[in-house]
C-alpha cells in the first residue's frame, strides 16, 4: 500500500474479516479500497488449541510453590 493514505471505513462483513472505505490513492485522487483478512487456516487452530491445553495440564501437574 505504497503511497496510499486510507482516510476511512465505512464498513465491515458480520465475520469482521471484510471492510472496505475510501482513501487517497498515490496519485492524489479519491478512491475506494478493500481489504480482506484470511481466515486462519485449520493447522494455526489445532496447533494453538493444543498449546493451550498442554499449558493447562502443565499448570496442574507443576502447582505453584508458596
Amino acid at each position: 500500500l505504497s503511497g496510499w493514505i486510507l482516510t476511512e471505513a465505512t464498513a465491515i462483513t458480520p465475520d469482521g474479516r471484510t471492510i472496505v472505505g475510501k482513501g487517497t490513492n498515490p496519485f492524489g485522487k479519491t478512491e475506494a479500497w478493500i481489504a480482506t483478512i484470511p481466515e486462519p487456516s485449520s493447522w494455526l487452530l489445532l496447533t494453538a488449541a493444543l498449546l493451550i491445553l498442554g499449558g493447562r495440564r502443565l499448570s496442574r501437574a507443576w502447582p505453584a510453590h508458596k
